[in-house]
């Protein structure tokens, strides 16, 4: 299992927002499925925040996290901030959302 960029992994983007949305809805930060499909698409396309992180494992995608700006417009100085985590249920309990939090921290330090 590794974790990679999502802009590696565009086909995804439909099938991993769709999960999403329907899990949380406005929670995701999007008010519309339209919306939230969007940003992952635009944080495929970022060179910095936001950025969207895939668990790969022989080449289906497992799961996603986002890392944003950050999440709490009234607390600026909590960033970043880690957003979405989400493993699909048939691959879950098997290390996907660990891996994928270590990925995001990671990235952030590195950006």
């Amino acid at each position: 299992m590794q974790i990679e960029n999502i802009k590696h992994h565009l086909d995804a983007i439909d099938t991993l927002s769709q999960a999403q949305f329907e899990l949380w809805g406005p929670l995701t930060g999007r008010n519309t499925l339209k919306e939230y499909r969007e940003l992952l698409h635009f944080a495929a396309e970022s060179k910095s925040l936001p950025t969207t992180l895939v668990a790969v494992e022989n080449a289906t995608v497992l799961g996603s996290v986002n890392v944003l700006e950050n999440d709490l417009p009234l607390r600026p100085d909590i960033a970043p901030w880690l957003a979405q985590l989400f493993v699909f249920p048939n691959f879950r309990r098997r290390g996907a959302g660990a891996l994928l939090i270590e990925g995001a921290i990671a990235e952030t330090r590195d950006l």
